[in-house]
């Protein structure tokens, strides 16, 4: 092993009983014991500093910076497995395995090889599954390529060390390569949807207008040429923490915008409770503000909602009530998943029809910080 060690880092190891050491801060030195200067040795440290010593040179000193325990008596001797009976290995030191020989963190040339041959076909391959802007295609596929890259050096050399022949170590780098590359892209492509569904709010193309009945779509049209409270407050609370919504809230009411909240008892995200009182403001243009101290199932935290009744005139009596929600920016958003025009097919690329989704869902059941 100490031979074969020393021939990968090119050095002459002239004890033939040497051994390689692997040291707590990765240094590797080769000699009979961890601490041997009284022969041969050569040593290799991360900061790429290479020490070569002299027979019978016992000023210089293989691991100087080496833990007071892993210092020889001078009394003992090496076992029959080359391990020192006073240092090695309960001083953090022990001998180098078989396998590929360089330094930690360093990929074998072999691994290097067989990664270069694997990263660009599975990060292709997985990229080519979703949607994304053409201006964005190369870069996506670079860090796919990169990440597969990285997986399969590292799944090639594990593999070798553990014993494995070259044959089944490619094998599990390609396996590496595709989960690398596979969750590079899909974690891609779910934020190229999410951004997609920010864009198709802005721009008023959120909502599928055959899923809107007559109420919904004439006051969508009214709100989208109009001025209403909600697109006041909703840029106006956006980011802010429960207790200054709250102070916001009752402002409103002191000043008479709004009328006193009514309150009503829904369910609890995370029993117990198993209730919560859930206030909703009226303003007399159809615009209602919806706070839930404990929040829902997906946001169990404090969350407020804007919505715009489909008929101004009419009590609030439930969600059935809204014609759309209104997000941070006071921009209408699709109250429900199944009123959104969703460009994905839950067929045939469900990661992003769900990601659009939850792009649209989140920006309509907004957060409030502690």
């Amino acid at each position: 092993m100490a031979q074969h060690l020393a021939n990968k880092l090119g050095v002459n190891v002239m004890a033939p009983s040497a051994t390689a050491w692997i040291h707590p801060d990765d240094r590797v030195t080769i000699g009979r014991s961890p601490t041997d200067d009284s022969g041969a040795w050569n040593s290799f440290d991360p900061g790429n500093r290479f020490q070569e010593g002299t027979p019978g040179n016992a000023n210089q000193q293989p691991v100087a910076d080496a833990d007071a325990s892993s210092v020889d008596s001078g009394n003992s001797v090496d076992t029959a497995d080359g391990v020192n009976a006073d240092t090695g290995p309960p001083g953090g030191l022990e001998p180098a395995p078989d396998g590929p020989a360089v330094a930690a963190g360093v990929a074998s040339p072999e691994a290097t090889a067989a990664a270069q041959s694997l990263a660009g076909r599975a990060a292709g391959e997985n990229v080519a599954k979703f949607a994304f802007d053409p201006s964005e295609v190369d870069a996506v596929k670079q860090q796919a390529r990169e990440d597969a890259r990285v997986a399969a050096e590292a799944a090639y050399d594990t593999a070798i060390a553990d014993g494995k022949s070259p044959k089944q170590a490619h094998r599990e780098a390609k396996m590496a390569a595709k989960a690398a590359a596979r969750q590079r892209a899909t974690a891609e492509a779910q934020r190229a949807a999410r951004d997609m569904a920010r864009q198709a709010i802005a721009n008023g193309g959120a909502f599928d207008p055959s899923k809107l009945d007559a109420d919904a779509n004439a006051q969508l049209t009214n709100y989208q040429s109009g001025s209403f409270e909600a697109q006041r407050i909703a840029p106006a609370v956006a980011g802010m923490s429960d207790a200054n919504f709250q102070t916001f809230m009752a402002n409103e009411v002191s000043t008479g915008a709004v009328p006193a909240p009514q309150s009503r008892n829904i369910s609890a995200p995370n029993p117990p409770p198993a209730l919560q009182a859930m206030l909703i403001w009226e303003y007399p243009d159809g615009t209602v503000v919806r706070y839930k101290p404990l929040g829902d199932e997906r946001r169990p935290n404090p969350t407020y909602s804007i919505e715009m009744k489909k008929n101004p005139s009419l009590p609030d009596s439930g969600p059935d009530d809204a014609a759309f929600k209104v997000g941070s920016s006071g921009t209408a958003v699709p109250k429900n998943a199944f009123e959104a025009l969703n460009p994905f097919s839950l067929q045939t690329n469900a990661i992003q029809f769900h990601a659009f989704e939850d792009g649209l869902m989140n920006a309509g059941h907004l957060n409030l910080t502690p």
